[in-house]
């Protein structure tokens, strides 16, 4: 498109603002800028932008971005020198923060669904246990911890027919939660039910959530969201409800064991910081440790969001220990 045409629809943005921003965008390598014979110029998207960053798109995430990244972690980053001297006195958490704003909740839960789906159907090709599962059960089981929207619920809905899963999040979020699913066929969506507890609530696990009845436990940005110190329980938790053979996936902003990157997991999980000021900082020699004292064995590591996340695989065999 030329310069004109993008004035034309720009609401509110001309001349000399509007091709501050464009120059900037094309130092980012969000847009292309060529000039063509008559010597005018023409800006394009790149096939990255337009696939992710155009709402048309199956593969937009641009919600993540403008929502939770800009509408929420970076005012929470204002502060975050306060946060890391004082801990707790300057953040609660996200329970405390969704808790006494619903709104937060809903947007936050919102702005992960289209980026969180396109990572479900990766996870899918990554772990052949899914498929392994679902063929040796008639009723393959999946407990999605912190599932948020549901986004990775609803892919495995869709592409196993005989799963069914349990959306596990907060009060607040599981509101969200249902609205998403209904959108959902028919098929899918009655194969996905919710569940409103916290994550870091040991107790009320046992009394909700049936031992050995999970061929999966699914936990996706959970370990780095609450405190270090609840992760034996939940790990712990996760053991109790599956059942002997079952998997346990850990999926999460990890830096490599040697600390050594990568760069965007660790901003990452210094972002978190600003909600979370006592999670662990998450690397998978840590993670796989509290998984083998809970008994859980055969721990594996893969990457998922190249450059950004990893996957742990561990499995729950037929006896403990």
């Amino acid at each position: 498109a030329s310069l004109g045409t993008i004035e034309e629809s720009c609401d509110g943005i001309q001349g000399e603002r509007l091709r501050t921003l464009l120059n900037a965008c094309v130092a980012l390598k969000l847009i292309q800028r060529k000039i063509d014979e008559t010597g005018s110029e023409l800006f394009r998207l790149p096939r990255a932008s337009a696939e992710q960053l155009c709402q048309r798109s199956r593969r937009y995430w641009g919600d993540y971005l403008s929502m939770q990244v800009d509408g929420q972690f970076y005012q929470r980053l204002g502060d975050i020198d306060d946060t890391l001297r004082t801990g707790t006195e300057s953040s609660h958490g996200y329970e405390a923060w969704f808790e006494v704003d619903p709104d937060a909740a809903k947007r936050y839960t919102q702005a992960q669904h289209n980026g969180s789906l396109a990572t479900a159907y990766a996870l899918h090709k990554r772990l052949p246990e899914l498929g392994d599962l679902a063929a040796t059960s008639s009723n393959m089981r999946m407990l999605d911890v912190g599932g948020g929207s549901g986004a990775f619920s609803i892919v495995t809905a869709r592409k196993i027919p005989n799963a069914t899963a349990v959306v596990l999040d907060l009060p607040n979020v599981i509101e969200t939660t249902k609205e998403i699913v209904l959108q959902e066929e028919e098929s899918v969506r009655e194969r996905i039910s919710t569940l409103a507890l916290s994550a870091t609530d040991p107790g009320r696990w046992e009394e909700v959530v049936e031992a050995e009845s999970y061929d999966v436990v699914l936990m996706s940005y959970v370990s780095g969201s609450i405190p270090a110190d609840a992760l034996p329980n939940l790990y712990s938790n996760a053991y109790r409800a599956l059942r002997p053979g079952g998997v346990v996936v850990i999926h999460d902003f990890f830096v490599n064991n040697d600390g050594k990157g990568p760069t965007n997991a660790a901003l990452w999980a210094l972002a978190h910081v600003s909600v979370n000021p006592e999670g662990m900082g998450l690397v998978p020699r840590r993670v796989i440790e509290i998984l083998e004292m809970g008994g859980f064995a055969a721990p594996r590591v893969l990457d998922l969001i190249p450059g950004m996340t990893q996957v742990i695989v561990a499995k729950k065999g037929k006896t403990r220990g």
